[in-house]
């Protein structure tokens, strides 16, 4: 079933880029401070430089995407890849990985939502506007990072469960303002709430682990609601 959830990917990315320029083999890369396009690239990575704009999206199956300082771009997706994003990045839309990373460093704001399948989210003081959808992979929230929209956990299908329980980690002041949901049967969902860190919503279908720097973990009884 993972190979097949793959595949389908594969190609709906592929015809999604259909019509565009598209490389194949090959790296792109924009320079500091330059005005470009949307990138789109087969087995290559997309470098783009510090302060740039970038007016349509950008797009690479098996291949990174790293975005410099200060610069704005448009959605941001790959697949076999990570998307990196440092400082004050602005993102008018959505970030969507698979199989792969999404970082984003501090004063970075996305405007659409995150969606990844098979990798971890790290937001470091970054602020997403619509929400986060993860498959199969581990949160964290540090440095006063803000979710507006909820964070939900996808429903795995027909894979081997993990070894180890899907942990979400809200910390240093971090928050979201939403629900934190879990559809996910076959592995449990760890909730975090370190430093600070909070949900204003609910919390369904998780357990809850709150501490202090100074003292111990206080787990809190788990939360179930139906479907």
């Amino acid at each position: 079933m993972k190979k097949t959830l793959f595949y389908v990917i594969f190609c709906l990315l592929l015809i999604s880029m259909a019509g565009c320029n598209v490389s194949v083999n090959k790296s792109l890369y924009v320079a500091n401070g330059e005005k470009s396009p949307g990138q789109n690239t087969v087995n290559g990575n997309i470098d783009i430089g510090k302060s740039c704009e970038i007016t349509g999206k950008c797009r690479t199956v098996n291949g990174h995407i790293d975005v410099g300082e200060s610069s704005q771009v448009r959605t941001l997706e790959t697949v076999n890849g990570s998307i990196a994003l440092a400082a004050r990045v602005t993102v008018e839309g959505d970030l969507k990985a698979v199989n792969g990373a999404v970082t984003c460093q501090g004063g970075t704001t996305v405007e659409g939502r995150i969606a990844v399948v098979n990798g971890m989210i790290s937001l470091q003081g970054a602020a997403i506007d619509e929400g986060i959808t993860d498959h199969n992979g581990d949160i964290i929230l540090s440095g006063k990072s803000t979710v507006r929209g909820d964070i939900v956990i996808k429903k795995s299908h027909n894979h081997p469960r993990r070894t180890k329980p899907i942990v979400i980690t809200i910390s240093e002041n971090s928050v979201v303002m939403g629900d934190i949901i879990s559809y996910e049967h076959n592995t449990p969902v760890v909730v975090r709430l370190l430093s600070g860190g909070r949900v204003n919503g609910r919390i369904e279908n998780a357990e809850v682990v709150r501490s202090e720097p100074s003292s111990p973990s206080t787990p809190e009884k788990q939360i179930q609601k139906p479907y």
